[in-house]
């Protein structure tokens, strides 16, 4: 247990500040001050090393040490992520002041501190400085790393809000976090969050293939679509394709939460959520210019911005945005086009006191529609040879779809003294789709051929609005021998969608010889209204007895929706109200050495539409999961490993009545348990090891047709893999090349419900619904022209190669006419500028 000594002698128990609000980056003046040299009055520096504090940080990666450090003292420390990579620290023991534990932490490390505040400071590497300096430039610096923000040191994660929503270390979380780095992001340069997330074990995120209206709306977690969330916050719409992830280049890093989260985010499914995000306002100056092209025609330009407004460093900025055009791998001018910019400014008027406001607009023009395909020909033999993974089945006369979405909200806090913090978080969306396209829909069976598919049409416009604000109320005490993190919260979501949308018919399309003929306009079948609410109360409380931490966390909500039916006249509007309680309870153990094994039982709810056939509401459907583990941070490496047990029960399933045809009951149940492992490691300079693999096996473990019994949901492979590895030579020739490659393995998974073909696919009737494994190559190559040419500083060339060799594979089936083609090769040059 640390705690620091105050004056008179007594006491007093001092975990991060940072933990709890001092969020922002560390003013411009600390920057300026410490690159100038500039010390701080005498009289600041004494009465700040006039306390002691205990001590107890083993050797470990530099970065990791930093983040202990400040969770022990409450300070401050910036840092460029670049000085401290492949560091380690010295191990620390014993009283004394923080400003000779710093001191010490540091020895041997060749940097250099600048004291800029009673309880903050800035590292300098004394060698970059001096050749920066002589060069007569200023020095360019990474993100700053300040206690507080989302930590991490290179690819390797450090700490999380998102299994806590507070800062904690990865180690204390009593439940799987996995996090994408922004080096991570900046090495494989995904397109799409569904992309970023490839590599994490536990989740299929590219069975729907490579349609741009469903973009990060398909990511599956442990079996169960997840909830999206942006900085904290839900984001997005409960319908199909209203809602367009947010571009990779505008985030600061992705978290996926496993198992049930709705102790603190309210209903959501059992099987997790993502959470991104938003790059914030920082002290530094940044200055960054990125072209790219490549593959169908890419051309994208992208800048991030940032520093301090005023001398003060009391207001800083974030301007980021993004541009794309370009086509997709099914030609006949289908198009990816992406416009995205998201300004971010805040204010922080005393080390207490910070305000944020954000704001992202992104228009995607001319998305492309889903593309449905039967069973036979891609997953299944056709006389007539596989169908091509370049086929379009749209048309030209009716495919126009686009998305257009706004959010603006703001992040205050404020922390009145060392027990008691206040936080907000607030975002209004605003989300316009229109949804326009023609898509095959199974073999016409009065072909003998097997050549022609049947098409049809279909129109959705919706006009999407959401509401969030997260109240937080967070303390910080001692209760005898227990240190508690404590934070009370109180939530409310509101949303409302417009939705009109009907079906139509379009000319057979023969899949091997394609000529588009035509299609009709769809007729408008729906129109309606729905509005949908949320109320939670939280609390949870972090404990703390010596090595051993409880985790205990409880939440009541009542939802409620409105769905009004504009097609009948009169309008009818069907109500419905639901309240559910939801809990967490974890405890894991601190070993010396890194290690943290655990144990957590957490409860989820989504609340159901529909009613039964006596008209009673549905109920919510719950969720719960028993999940154990082992974390592993190892002393004097920057690595970090998770492995894990897990079981997710999901209950009131819908399934068929047995009394009353058309209508359902919620006797039905899913089991979902599994292993997964994730291992991130910089194994030396320049070397980073990302690996995972996981076991899922998933279930229908109650039904009314007893058929259905122990079938496994469709889209849920039992077994996933995945390695990325990638190097940066340190000297010589090569000094500053960087070479990287992965391999990703999708097992089989059942492309039916029932497990069976059975509708369309001829001879086949009866077999199972299997969808082959694939395994996929990804490669990258990164140059940085400083290392040979010191006047090109800044400048970087990226090539980065998804599904390097063009495997044609199926990325997933929903049904037998519904096979969806995953992405094929795709190669993108990116070059980068920073000054």
């Amino acid at each position: 247990m640390v705690r620091s000594r105050a004056n008179g002698g007594e006491e007093q128990r001092r975990r991060s500040i940072g933990a709890y609000g001092r969020r922002g980056l560390i003013p411009l003046l600390l920057m300026t001050s410490c690159l100038s040299g500039a010390a701080l009055p005498q009289a600041a520096l004494a009465q700040a090393s006039a306390q002691l504090v205990s001590f107890s940080i083993p050797a470990q990666p530099l970065a990791g040490a930093l983040s202990a450090f400040s969770r022990t003292t409450g300070w401050e420390v910036g840092y460029s992520s670049q000085i401290v990579r492949g560091k380690t620290s010295q191990a620390l023991s014993g009283a004394m002041t923080p400003a000779q534990a710093l001191e010490k932490l540091l020895a041997g490390s060749g940097l250099s501190i600048r004291f800029t505040g009673p309880t903050t400071a800035a590292l300098v590497d004394p060698a970059v400085s001096a050749v920066d300096s002589a060069a007569g430039g200023s020095i360019l610096l990474d993100t700053i790393d300040v206690q507080g923000e989302a930590q991490s040191d290179g690819v390797v994660p450090l700490a999380t809000t998102t299994g806590s929503k507070v800062d904690t270390p990865i180690l204390e979380i009593p439940q799987t976090v996995n996090v994408i780095t922004r080096d991570q992001l900046d090495i494989q340069k995904p397109d799409t969050v569904m992309q970023a997330v490839a590599y994490t074990p536990g989740v299929n995120s590219s069975f729907i293939g490579p349609a741009s209206m469903g973009e990060d709306s398909y990511v599956m977690v442990r079996g169960w679509k997840a909830g999206q969330y942006l900085d904290g916050l839900r984001t997005g719409g409960n319908i199909t394709g209203t809602y367009s992830g947010i571009d990779p280049y505008l985030l600061e890093s992705i978290q996926v939460l496993k198992g049930p989260s709705s102790t603190l985010y309210g209903q959501g499914t059992p099987g997790g959520l993502v959470d991104i995000s938003s790059k914030m306002p920082t002290s530094t100056p940044l200055r960054e210019l990125q072209f790219q092209t490549g593959s169908f025609g890419r051309i994208q330009g992208a800048f991030d911005l940032g520093g301090a407004i005023d001398e003060d460093g009391q207001f800083l900025y974030r301007l980021t945005g993004i541009a794309r055009t370009g086509g997709t791998q099914f030609g006949h001018d289908t198009k990816d086009e992406k416009i995205a910019i998201a300004p971010a400014i805040s204010w922080a008027p005393t080390d207490d006191t910070k305000l944020t406001v954000l704001a992202k607009y992104q228009y995607t023009p001319n998305m492309t529609g889903y593309q449905f395909l039967p069973a036979l020909g891609t997953v299944l033999p056709n006389p007539n040879g596989p169908i091509s993974d370049r086929l379009w089945g749209g048309d030209p006369t009716q495919d126009n779809s686009w998305l257009e979405q706004t959010q603006v909200g703001y992040r205050f806090e404020h922390r009145f003294n060392e027990v008691w913090q206040i936080r907000q978080n607030v975002r209004y969306e605003n989300i316009k789709s229109n949804h326009l396209f023609a898509y095959t829909w199974g073999l016409d069976g009065a072909d003998p051929s097997m050549q022609v598919a049947n098409r049809n049409t279909t129109s959705r416009i919706s006009d999407y609005d959401r509401f969030n604000v997260d109240n937080q109320v967070l303390a910080e005490f001692a209760t005898g021998a227990l240190d508690h993190r404590l934070i009370l919260g109180a939530d409310y979501q509101w949303y409302a969608v417009d939705q009109s949308g009907g079906a139509g018919t379009a000319s057979p399309l023969n899949l091997y010889y394609p000529i588009y003929l035509g299609a009709n306009a769809p007729v408008q079948t729906v129109s309606s209204d729905q509005t949908l609410w949320q109320t939670g109360l939280y609390a949870e409380d972090q404990i703390e007895l010596g090595r051993w931490l409880l985790t205990l966390g409880g939440r009541y909500d009542w939802s409620g929706s409105d769905t009004t039916n504009l097609m009948v006249e009169p309008n009818t509007t069907t109500k419905q109200d639901d309240e559910a309680f939801s809990g967490r309870v974890g405890l894991s153990y601190q070993f010396d050495g890194g290690l943290a094994p655990y144990v957590s039982y957490s409860t989820s709810f989504e609340p159901l539409a529909g009613t039964t056939y006596e008209s009673t509401p549905f109920e919510p459907t719950t969720g719960k999961q028993l999940e154990g583990g082992i974390k592993y941070k190892p002393e004097g490496y920057n690595a970090l490993i998770q492995a894990s047990v897990f079981e997710i029960t999901q209950q009131n399933v819908l399934t068929e009545d047995p009394l009353h045809v058309g209508y359902s009951v919620q006797t039905g149940e899913i089991r979902s348990r599994g292993f997964e492992i994730e291992a991130k490691a910089s194994l030396a300079d320049g070397l980073d090891l990302i690996l995972g693999y996981a076991y899922l096996d998933s279930r229908v473990t109650k039904d009314n047709n007893p058929d259905y019994v122990g079938n496994v949901p469709v889209n849920t492979p039992r077994n996933t893999a995945s390695i990325w590895i990638d190097y940066t030579f340190q000297s010589g020739p090569l000094d500053g090349l960087m070479l990287g490659a992965g391999v990703r393995y999708i097992g089989e998974s059942y492309g039916t419900f029932d497990n069976e073909w059975t509708w369309g696919v001829n001879q086949f009737s009866g077999l199972p619904s299997i969808v082959p494994d694939y395994t996929l190559v990804d490669a990258a190559i990164r140059y940085d022209f400083s290392k040979k040419y010191p006047s090109l500083k800044g400048l970087v060339l990226s090539v980065n190669a998804t599904n390097l060799f063009d495997e044609a594979y199926v990325a997933g089936c929903t049904s037998a006419w519904s096979c969806y083609y995953g992405t094929a090769r795709t190669v993108y040059g990116t070059l980068s500028y920073k000054f």
